[in-house]
């Protein structure tokens, strides 16, 4: 692991509070549990870059008429949008199946999408990956912070 920053230790958190959702004796959904430790991530890392956001769940986009996961307003404007995935799923939009293709089909063209399962993560703009797919050492859903 890289030097610890206030960024990769709000990291180490989201992959914690993942770990101890996964472990409950339940039947639940697995994408749904990453919304709430997501928000928390991104409000922790905007406050750590001195920037104030509101994220918001479920962003209607009119256009596409689909709603992602999460927007991310800054300043009063719209400034991005994240996709969750189940854990396992990944974030290359390639390897997607069936509804999830469809899915990205709509998307693609939005501005600044982050497309994460918790353990992979990847930014697009206009339907193409900003820089490479990230990759975590550990898996979220069983590795808690030793994930990072």
């Amino acid at each position: 692991m890289s030097p610890a920053t206030p960024f990769t230790a709000q990291l180490a958190v989201f992959a914690a509070e993942l770990t101890a959702k996964f472990a409950a004796p339940l039947h639940f959904n697995p994408e749904d549990q990453l919304k709430a430790p997501m928000l928390a991530l991104l409000s922790g890392a905007a406050a750590a870059l001195g920037l104030t956001v509101d994220v918001l769940t479920e962003v209607q986009d009119r256009e596409r008429a689909g709603r992602p996961d999460i927007g991310v307003v800054a300043q009063s404007l719209l400034a991005g949008y994240v996709e969750l995935k189940a854990p396992g799923k990944g974030a290359d939009p390639a390897r997607f199946k069936a509804q999830d293709r469809a899915q990205w089909e709509k998307f693609r063209d939005l501005p600044n999408l982050l497309y994460t399962d918790g353990n992979q993560w990847a930014l697009y703009r206009g339907g193409e990956r900003v820089g490479r797919l990230v990759r975590l050492a550990g898996d979220v859903t069983k590795d808690g912070a030793a994930a990072v």
